[in-house]
């Protein structure tokens, strides 16, 4: 009975367990929402709020409620747009393979959430700066200028 009731538990709360399972699929389903979500106001965006280019939307926070409204409390900080894609940014391993075995965008391996946000705050700055200066900001013609 021992051994019976050793394997009932393991089986709910094991690693493969229903509960396991169950949190897996209620994130997955709340991964699909945000997404849907974030693509029909992206296409919004762009077709009636004169967004010109989808790859220049770069958002993190709270501010990543403008496209994704339904964006839970506890989930700000979990997820950033990053040069128009959506990211799941926060460290759960359980949400992190779920994005991935959905194939979401995720925080790169080894990298802390703060290196992360360092690195697209450095991009989106780079891409800011060739805006204003265009794309010969880093070239010198004939004359050394």
């Amino acid at each position: 009975m021992l051994i019976l009731s050793r394997i009932s538990i393991s089986a709910l709360v094991g690693e493969d367990g229903l509960l396991s399972k169950a949190q897996q699929a209620s994130f997955a389903n709340k991964l699909a929402t945000y997404n849907e979500e974030f693509e029909m106001n992206t296409v919004e965006a762009i077709t009636d709020k004169g967004v010109n280019n989808r790859d220049k939307i770069t958002l993190m926070n709270e501010y990543v409620k403008q496209y994704v409204p339904s964006l839970e409390d506890n989930d700000i900080g979990q997820f950033a747009i990053i040069n128009g894609q959506l990211y799941y940014v926060g460290d759960e391993d359980l949400e992190r393979e779920v994005c991935k075995s959905q194939g979401y965008n995720t925080l790169p391996e080894g990298m802390t959430v703060e290196e992360f946000a360092s690195s697209v705050e450095n991009n989106a700055i780079d891409s800011i700066i060739k805006q204003l200066a265009g794309s010969k900001f880093f070239e010198i013609d004939e004359n050394g200028v």
